[in-house]
């Protein structure tokens, strides 16, 4: 009997190891068949692991993968990312090195993918624009450009564009986060597919004013009674449009209408109008006066030969600008020939924004005339009070450099009314302070304030000593804000 339940007890121990190896092998061709982590096949008793990472340059995450060494990947994921084709792994970064699936592997690495942009599908183009207004870079990076005319406005131009097919845009400040109000340089367009990524951000430009367009001109003399000074700012270069003088003091001088900070002069010669390039003006000078009796050479060139010339300068004040050409072709010929005289400044940050003063002389005397760009008809704020103020807001933070202030005689008040003491302060929040400019004793009827640039969103002029006599009322025609050029 105890030999016979002995027996029977080995053969329940045999079935019981026999059922354990079992549960091994399901349980081992289980973890295969899952694959999470994959594992390739080996002969070897206790093959060696090694991992192989994957890096999908920007499309989704693949896990990494357990691999014997000299073993195959079993099963390897791919990759996804919108709109790309996925065209393999690489064994470089650089993707010039190819992996194949049958590729054994020798040692722990990293894989990466290399992606192909996908062009058959609409939401996956480039989102772009196109725009009835302004100039608009050629395309092809994700960083553009367009540049508007002085004076357009933001409602103008967004119904001037057209973004690609199933793309949308928004018009915003410098940070390409709030929304835009107004339109200034530095502003972003951004156009956004309707997959919503791959964005394309426009940079605008919005071109300074050609302050000569139109002003009245004089000239020394003419070659005859149709190439008159009026053609050299009539803004045309056709049909023969050209200002032309024969005499030995050869000057065309322009009134802007009013002082202007000036930054830029571009003269259009004689071949630009479809005459001989050897008829372009050689050498020239440029002045800038405030008073038309005062001036100051600041462009001179002399040995010019194209067709168009450009002349930057530090920023001047003038309302007077003088073109004087000293030799007028590239041969003997001695007439002048200027088809265009084409002057710009710097934009006036101050112009037409939201003002605040503190008190006003009467009612038509108001904060929004001394930014409103005119001094004529006695536009101007004033105020009596002993704590006078004008406040302007730019609607955003702006780097700001300069501060031109128009007083009464520049409104065509007596000179004993020009302020005599104020100080300028600046703010990027309307809280916190800093003073920038403290004048003293001035006289002048318009004065220019430099400095190094400050960020600003809020600038304020307090006016100490209204006047250079008893007289209390303070006389402000025109504030203006400068930034550096773009």
């Amino acid at each position: 009997m105890m030999k016979g339940f002995g027996l029977l007890e080995g053969k329940k121990r045999i079935t019981a190891k026999i059922r354990g190896y079992l549960m091994g092998v399901a349980i081992i061709f289980s973890l295969m068949t899952i694959g999470s982590p994959a594992f390739a096949g080996s002969d070897q008793a206790n093959p060696i692991q090694l991992v192989v990472s994957y890096d999908s340059n920007g499309g989704s995450t693949i896990a990494p993968q357990f691999v014997s060494s000299g073993g195959t990947v079993v099963f390897q994921n791919t990759p996804m990312k919108e709109c790309y084709n996925f065209e393999g792994w690489y064994y470089d970064s650089a993707l010039t090195q190819a992996y194949k699936g049958s590729d054994p592997i020798a040692s722990s690495l990293t894989l990466y993918a290399k992606w192909a942009a996908s062009g058959a599908n609409a939401l996956c183009g480039a989102a772009t624009l196109t725009s009835a207004i302004g100039t608009v870079s050629a395309g092809g990076t994700a960083s553009e450009t367009i540049t508007v005319g002085s004076g357009t406005t933001l409602a103008a131009l967004r119904a001037a564009i057209t973004p690609t097919a199933n793309a949308t845009f928004e018009i915003y400040n410098a940070d390409g986060i709030t929304k835009a109000t107004t339109l200034e340089t530095g502003m972003k367009i951004i156009v956004t597919p309707q997959g919503g990524t791959y964005k394309v951000t426009y940079t605008i430009t919005v071109s300074s004013p050609n302050l000569a367009l139109n002003k009245p001109a004089t000239v020394d003399s003419t070659c005859n009674a149709s190439q008159k000074a009026t053609n050299a700012v009539d803004g045309s270069i056709s049909n023969d449009s050209k200002w032309c003088s024969k005499s030995g003091n050869r000057w065309l001088q322009i009134d802007l209408g009013s002082v202007k900070q000036v930054n830029q002069f571009i003269i259009k010669h004689a071949s630009e109008g479809g005459e001989s390039a050897s008829y372009n003006t050689k050498a020239y000078n440029i002045q800038v006066s405030k008073d038309g009796t005062n001036w100051s050479t600041v462009v001179k060139v002399t040995n010019n030969t194209k067709s168009v010339t450009v002349d930057n300068i530090a920023s001047a004040s003038g309302r007077y600008i003088k073109l004087i050409v000293t030799t007028p072709t590239q041969t003997t010929n001695l007439a002048a020939r200027i088809y265009e005289f084409q002057v710009f400044g710097l934009t006036n940050l101050a112009l037409n924004k939201p003002a605040t003063v503190d008190s006003t002389c009467n009612a038509t005397q108001t904060a929004t005339k001394a930014v409103d760009g005119n001094v004529n008809n006695d536009s101007k704020w004033c105020s009596k009070s002993s704590n006078r103020w004008l406040q302007i807001d730019l609607g955003s933070v702006k780097q700001v450099n300069q501060f031109v202030i128009k007083h009464a005689s520049e409104g065509g008040e007596t000179a004993s009314y020009n302020t005599k003491a104020y100080h300028i302060l600046v703010s990027t929040d309307g809280t916190n302070w800093s003073k920038v400019v403290n004048v003293s004793n001035n006289t002048s009827g318009i004065t220019v304030d430099k400095m190094t640039a400050v960020p600003a969103r809020y600038i304020k002029l307090n006016v100490t000593t209204p006047t250079q006599t008893t007289n209390a009322a303070a006389r402000i025609y025109e504030l203006e804000v400068y930034g550096p050029p773009n």
